[in-house]
């Protein structure tokens, strides 16, 4: 992407900034302009409460019209009429030599040149965070499958739109603030629990019928999320801000910085705190001073959707391939009903001194999954060259076996007699339509190692496998529908000093602690080695341990517990969208804005 078009301007306090306008489909020399009298004018929009969400940006500037470029502006409108989204980008630098301030996409709807001449033409952008109501939350594909970190689903949001496309593989691209931890995270600085906590992409789709799939949008997605840790996302200073609002109220904060990929780069205890002096940093006249009524109650109604599982409590491992039998018979539904089987894998290899060959073979396995009379087959054919071939998957009245495979190339390899390697897997099958109602029973066993050049049988004695596969699921899907039971659950934190008042907050989630483990919207959580479901929450290293929607609703009141001051007003500040200022005795934080860059006026 190539830039385009380019001003400089600076400020009141003599700060410089550079406009850019660049265009993916450019090549030439960048046309410099002048900015109209306010430079630019940068506004955050949200509503003023105090509450988790997105905060959209958007920039508005003018570009003077004059001899030199007015062809060059002039094909720019042309060429914005009927542009694709994202083709145009404005790009705001900071200071010499320039660091990104902010980056939106041009709106074409938005922008428009006078119908005079000379004249300006009136540029508007967006950083994306408002248009994400449209986008249904899906890959290019289809549905996201498996899991997800809570920051990997937020970061799938945001490349919905195109603003992190700005952003080089190594910049970083998000500042992220969160102190809630699970009982099972590290509270390590370099631990970020929103990087180690993970909930199931199934949850924000709906399987209607095998050829229908309801998605939910992007920004349902990621307000969930918001809404669950108390999050509000925004983007300041050139990089986007996730932060939890009870924290924003603190002198100083840990700020995890990750890519724009979730890469974490660094930590840092920052402080974004400016006291307002009246010289150099200044409230100018016209404010006005008001208060939000302390909230009466918070209430969360936690919508839970459950699949049954017919595997539920089954494992299998080197010491136990034995058999399960399901409690509940299968319906065929008429040959409408599939069956998916999952489960976490994990092996550990230890070479002995019999062993003459490298990495460069396979871990077979076989499952045997047998309803009423009818086994699933999937035979393995031919293994050459690496490649491994594979019968398609039926159902038949003869005995058989699913067959899979593990690769180890992966892995730092044992070189040694009695080195080992630990390696994890997943389990994922769907089976062809099951044609007969029946009782599911299924097994699990170890079908040895394969050379990957040829298919040749590795010496069982040259070395010993230890196996396991866990959390075990098995569901139903009846014309692709999983069958699920939909309920709910109240949770409520009540305000015992404000119980007449008529403030409420109330809200709906997806995801939370599940109620069972067959909950589709339950959190897991890491602890170094591996996942488990989340039980038990809270905030920083003390306090009590608390379910995480108890723990959202409580952290939601102690925001309004008291009646808390606001004040509508103009400053003249070095102030951003995510200081915490102070005057008149008292700290504030703000929540919606309008920064004027010629006067410096926020």
């Amino acid at each position: 992407m190539a830039k385009r078009f380019h001003a400089e301007i600076a400020s009141f306090k003599g700060t410089l900034y550079t406009i850019e306008i660049h265009d993916s489909s450019f090549a030439g020399t960048s046309t410099e302009f002048k900015a109209g009298g306010d430079g630019f004018t940068l506004s955050w929009d949200a509503d003023n409460e105090v509450k988790p969400g997105l905060v959209p940006s958007s920039v508005t500037f003018s570009m003077l019209i004059q001899v030199g470029n007015k062809t060059a502006i002039e094909g720019l409108a042309s060429d914005l009429n009927g542009a694709a989204e994202g083709r145009f980008q404005v790009r705001i630098l900071k200071g010499n030599p320039g660091v990104k301030y902010w980056v939106g996409n041009v709106l074409s709807d938005t922008s428009g040149i006078d119908d005079v001449d000379p004249g300006t033409f009136r540029v508007t952008a967006a950083d994306g965070l408002g248009a994400m109501d449209g986008l249904e939350y899906k890959d290019t594909g289809g549905a996201y499958t498996g899991w997800d970190t809570v920051l990997e689903h937020i970061i799938k949001c945001l490349k919905k739109t195109t603003a992190l496309e700005t952003f080089y593989t190594t910049d970083v691209a998000l500042h992220v603030v969160s102190n809630w931890y699970e009982d099972s995270h590290s509270t390590a600085t370099t631990a970020e629990p929103l990087a180690l906590t993970r909930v199931r992409h199934e949850r924000f789709y709906t399987v209607k019928s095998i050829s229908l799939t309801e998605y939910s949008s992007v920004k349902d997605v990621i307000e969930d999320i918001c809404r669950r840790f108390l999050l509000r996302i925004y983007q300041c200073d050139g990089v986007f801000v996730i932060e939890q609002i009870t924290e924003r109220d603190n002198s100083s904060n840990i700020v995890r910085q990750f890519t724009k990929d979730g890469t974490y780069v660094t930590n840092s205890s920052s402080s974004y705190d400016v006291t307002f002096n009246q010289t150099s940093e200044a409230r100018l006249g016209g404010g006005e001073f008001g208060w939000f009524p302390a909230l009466s109650v918070v209430r969360e109604k936690y919508n839970s959707e459950e699949r049954y599982n017919y595997l539920a409590g089954a494992s299998w491992s080197d010491s136990n391939d034995s058999e399960y039998t399901a409690f509940l018979d299968i319906e065929s539904s008429g040959g409408t009903t599939t069956l998916g089987i999952s489960g976490v894998h994990t092996r550990t290899f230890t070479r002995l001194a019999g062993y003459t060959g490298n990495a460069d073979i396979i871990a077979v396995f076989r499952v045997r999954v047998q309803v009423g009379s009818y086994y699933l087959h999937r035979n393995l054919l031919q293994i050459n060259g690496g490649n491994v071939t594979y019968s398609s998957a039926e159902w038949s009245t003869d005995a058989g076996w699913y067959y899979f495979h593990y690769d180890y190339s992966a892995y730092n390899f044992p070189t040694s007699a009695g080195q080992s390697v630990t390696m994890p897997g997943l389990l994922s099958l769907i089976t062809p339509a099951i044609p007969t109602t029946g009782t599911l029973k299924v097994k699990i066993e170890a079908y040895g190692h394969r050379q990957k050049s040829d298919g040749a049988v590795v010496d069982d004695l040259s070395y010993t496998l230890t196996w396991s596969f866990s959390a075990m699921t098995a569901q139903v899907y009846t014309n692709g529908n999983p069958a699920s039971i939909s309920d709910y659950t109240w949770y409520v934190a009540s305000n015992s000093n404000a119980v007449n008042n008529s403030s409420v907050v109330e809200y709906e989630t997806m995801i939370g602690d599940g109620k069972s483990e067959n909950d589709l919207g339950k959190l897991q959580v890491y602890d170094g080695s591996a996942w488990s479901d989340s039980t038990q929450w809270r905030v920083g290293t003390s306090g009590s341990w608390l379910k995480l929607q108890n723990l959202t609703v409580k952290q939601w009141l102690a925001l309004r517990s008291g009646n808390a001051r606001r004040w509508s007003g103009t400053v003249r500040s070095t102030a951003v969208f995510r200081s915490r200022v102070y005057f008149d005795g008292s700290y504030w934080l703000a929540l919606q804005g309008k920064y004027v860059a010629k006067t410096d006026e926020f």
